[in-house]
């Protein structure tokens, strides 16, 4: 927009103009394709890792941009001075990850009966913690994007007949605490608050709630 104001300002004949036409014709699709994509990716997810092309595309656009707006004899010094003001401004994003240390994990996981099955009720990230469960135990997600009450799959069909034949005690492990009741209720489960724990753990979603369940009056085992 800034290069396309002094353009008009100040007359096309007063700035240089490329040898190649066809330069200009192909910075044109270019910048045409920068905005169309950036408008197009805004209005779809604005997930940052599909605008790495795009991302990739600024330095070039900015230093045309500038050799447009500028005399000849002043464009480099003013790209350098704005790449060197770009660098010292920006600040690194930490995507809300932990800092770096002797493990990739620290789970305080409380204890659990032996041969539990132990459901995930909720979508949040929780599958790290897993591991730190007995040997024994065994996991099933029932509300998340690929398995959730309503969902007519054989993945949800199998959820749902492995709960009912389970014999040993059965658990939800949440994030935040009390998700996911209506799924447990579709399952014939209501938790225990009075048998919750939390499991700290050094990632954002932390404290996790592990609750034993009943089952619900008139469904099976």
């Amino acid at each position: 927009g800034a290069a396309w104001i002094s353009l008009r300002m100040r007359g096309r004949d007063a700035m240089p103009r490329p040898a190649d036409p066809g330069v200009s014709r192909a910075w044109h699709l270019i910048t045409v394709f920068f905005v169309v994509s950036f408008i197009l990716w805004t209005a779809q997810h604005s997930v940052y890792r599909y605008l790495i092309v795009l991302d990739m595309l600024t330095g070039a656009l900015i230093v045309t941009m500038l050799q447009r707006m500028l005399r000849p004899g002043l464009a480099p010094g003013v790209i350098l001075l704005l790449a060197a003001t770009l660098v010292a401004t920006t600040r690194p994003a930490d995507w809300w990850r932990v800092d770096f240390g002797p493990q990739w994990f620290t789970v305080a996981a409380p204890s659990i009966e032996p041969r539990a099955l132990v459901l995930l009720a909720s979508d949040a990230a929780m599958a790290y913690v897993l591991p730190s469960f007995p040997a024994d135990a065994q996991f099933a997600g029932i509300d998340n994007s690929i398995n959730r009450p309503g969902f007519a799959t054989r993945l949800n069909e199998s959820v749902a007949r492995k709960v009912r034949e389970h014999e040993g005690p059965l658990y939800a492990l949440a994030y935040p605490a009390a998700t996911g009741d209506e799924a447990l209720r579709s399952l014939g489960l209501v938790r225990n608050e009075e048998n919750c724990a939390k499991i700290t753990t050094n990632m954002p979603t932390s404290p996790l709630s592990l609750c034993r369940l009943s089952r619900l009056p008139g469904t099976l085992p």
